[in-house]
């Protein structure tokens, strides 16, 4: 739909004033739709004035490399008004060669070859004005979906990246599954990537690997004992080769662990494992 300098002067006029903007009768769009273009018609203005708001010439012939570097700033999350001010383009330009670009590859953005063919004039001025009408009608339908396929091209685009980024993340944990690691630092590898990404659910992660959640949970908690063992033993190697003299006879080898417990009694558990390491003295 194309519309006068002198209606978009206004609509921009109102938009700033936060008057309310009906899509004229003319305008076979919604009104919601139709907010889009007067969006864009504003920040044009506010960048380069009444200018900006005039048609724009079609003389200018865009190279192959020019088309796609431009479509590849568009899909790259770039905003669209930016790209159309920078480069003097319309938006439905814009999402055009996106379009052919994701539907065929460069080959979409290619120049068309010859010239185009003439219409045959038509002698009857009312049967010219009817063609004139439906060609119209026909460009203002399918200018109706420029910025619906501007919002689907920037949702498939986002669309493919998280695929991408979700098909990388999940690799690598094929790869920390499938390694010669030991089990309890595959739990641990696993559990730390999951935990640090909050598009993975650790759920659905250990039943694709088919881990059960209590044999998970039973791997973690032993490590966590484990390395509070170390600590405490690490403390009990240092009590006795500080009081060496004091603990010099075989019983005492029983205050050397009281004192130990001493130094964490809430978290420290006597076991067989401890028991036996403290034969280390």
């Amino acid at each position: 739909m194309k519309y006068s300098l002198e209606f978009k002067l206004e609509c921009v006029k109102k938009y700033k004033k936060g008057i309310e903007i009906k899509k004229p009768d003319f305008a076979n769009t919604s009104q919601k739709n139709f907010l889009n273009p007067v969006n864009f018609w504003e920040k044009i203005y506010n960048k380069l004035g009444v200018e900006g708001l005039k048609k724009k010439p079609r003389n200018k012939k865009w190279t192959i490399d020019q088309r796609l570097n431009i479509v590849k700033g568009f899909l790259a999350g770039e905003p669209i008004v930016k790209i159309s001010l920078e480069n003097n383009l319309n938006p439905s330009q814009i999402s055009f060669w996106a379009k052919k670009y994701l539907e065929s590859g460069i080959s979409g953005l290619e120049l068309n070859k010859g010239r185009p063919i003439m219409k045959s004039k038509i002698n009857n001025n009312k049967s010219t004005k009817v063609s004139n009408n439906s060609n119209s009608q026909d460009q203002s339908n399918s200018s109706l979906s420029v910025y619906e396929e501007l919002k689907l091209l920037r949702e498939e685009n986002k669309l493919l990246k998280k695929e991408n980024e979700v098909l990388k993340k999940w690799k690598a944990l094929v790869e920390i599954f499938d390694s010669n690691q030991p089990r309890q630092e595959k739990i641990k590898k696993i559990y730390n990537r999951v935990k640090a990404d909050k598009n993975l659910r650790l759920i659905q992660v250990l039943k694709e690997f088919s881990i059960p959640i209590s044999t998970f949970y039973y791997e973690l908690k032993k490590e966590d004992f484990d390395k509070k063992n170390e600590e405490i033993i690490s403390q009990m190697k240092l009590i006795f080769k500080e009081n060496k003299a004091r603990y010099e006879k075989e019983e005492s080898k029983l205050n050397l662990i009281i004192e130990a417990i001493k130094l964490d009694s809430k978290k420290f558990q006597i076991n067989e494992k401890i028991q036996s390491q403290s034969n280390l003295f």
